[in-house]
């Protein structure tokens, strides 16, 4: 007669060594409450009405924790519109040197 093993430990979760999940995808990441979709320009717009509707309801701390989202996004929609400004003109700049090469100056030119 052979020895049976006692296999219950694996129904406790315990064979589960080695199959760990590293994604970064489990839900359990910190956000912002009421989420964060939609562009930085209407988040900052939401994050002060809800930081005013806060301030009328006496919280005070709830009310700065918005205003400090608004202010984050307030950060992001700048760096955003400096980045497509710097975007548009480098656009352009290349679009004029397509357009008219620089042509060689006289004194090169052989004779």
């Amino acid at each position: 007669m052979s020895k049976m093993k006692n296999r219950s430990y694996k129904s406790n979760g315990a064979n589960n060594r080695g199959k760990r999940n590293y994604s970064s995808n489990n839900g359990s990441a910190r956000r912002a409450p009421g989420g964060g979709g939609g562009n930085a320009s209407n988040n900052r717009a939401k994050y002060i009405e809800r930081a005013q509707e806060a301030l009328s309801n006496g919280n005070r701390v709830e009310a700065e924790t918005y205003f400090q989202y608004a202010e984050h996004y307030g950060r992001v929609a700048a760096k955003n519109e400096i980045s497509a400004t710097e975007a548009k003109e480098s656009n352009i700049n290349n679009e004029e040197t397509a357009k008219n090469p620089e042509k060689e100056p006289e004194d090169n030119k052989e004779s």
